[in-house]
């Protein structure tokens, strides 16, 4: 009886891929590995690898007179949970991603269902400059509060959307700011801008804005701001002053601050944007 376990013994460990004097971590590490080769690769015949694991263990635990294949309830369940708790963290793993994804799609599916039941935009703004109080940035209410009182000021208008990006003074000078602030700019595509004075002469050169002549006729010269962009050395008004006006009730602005609209030179809802402008501009 004791040749037959060493000889079993023997081909366990060969059948294994390991030698007699391998530690029991060794061998707990490798049967791990065969169980993931197996998922890997599920020609492997992972019973013969059990059983050779089985009779390993068994042989350490008892010697060549102690029980050989024999296990109790616990050592069945313990080897059960061995053997499958890897397929089962993944199928877990596996449903958590699944959902994940159902519920992306689903909400993605309920916001397209939610943006076509909107009416057309009539106008996309964009609030920015050092005017705003830093505490409005993203600040849903007050972006609220501002298209609320734009479609006041434009009473056959239905939807408009405005998003706030207020800086502090220090970054103008700070070049991380600058570079996020430029990032913004040149990402976010709105119809027009409402910026600080010092932010409009800082991007009017670059070219991004559309020239105003065919409205800044109908306004006065004073709230005209001229410039030339890119390698045009024509001068055209650019931006026109729009002040303190119904726009910003109940949002904090600072009203010291000059602040300039301007339309992005490709606005979608361009001819929108011209006729905001010459209504805040006429109500300074």
């Amino acid at each position: 009886m004791g040749r037959s376990i060493i000889m079993e013994i023997q081909e366990a460990y060969k059948r294994f891929g390991l030698t007699e004097e391998a530690s029991d971590e060794a061998i707990e590490k490798q049967f791990m590995l065969w169980i993931r080769k197996n998922k890997a690769d599920p020609s492997i015949d992972l019973d013969s690898i059990t059983i050779a694991y089985e009779t390993i263990k068994n042989y350490r635990a008892y010697g060549a007179d102690g029980p050989n294949h024999s296990s109790t309830f616990k050592d069945k369940v313990g080897h059960f949970f061995t053997y499958y708790k890897l397929h089962v963290i993944g199928v877990i793993a596996l449903l958590a991603v699944l959902i994940g994804i159902g519920n992306t799609l689903w909400n993605n599916y309920q916001q397209r269902l939610y943006l076509a039941s909107l009416p057309p935009e009539n106008v996309e703004m964009m609030f920015y400059g050092s005017y705003l109080h830093s505490t409005l940035s993203a600040d849903e209410d007050a972006e609220l509060m501002l298209e609320a009182n734009i479609i006041e000021m434009m009473p056959s208008w239905e939807r408009v959307i405005t998003t706030i990006h207020a800086i502090n003074g220090a970054d103008t000078t700070d070049v991380g700011a600058q570079q996020k602030s430029a990032v913004i700019l040149a990402t976010e595509q709105p119809d027009m801008y409402i910026m600080d004075l010092e932010s409009f002469e800082r991007y009017v050169g670059s070219g991004m804005f559309a020239p105003l002549d065919e409205i800044s006729e109908q306004i006065s010269e004073e709230q005209w701001h001229s410039a030339t962009a890119e390698e045009d050395t024509t001068e055209y008004v650019y931006g026109l002053e729009v002040a303190n006006n119904p726009t910003f009730t109940g949002v904090t602005v600072d009203e010291n601050s000059t602040k300039i609209a301007a339309v992005r030179r490709d606005a979608e809802n361009k001819e929108n944007a011209l006729e905001l402008i010459q209504e805040m501009a006429a109500g300074m």
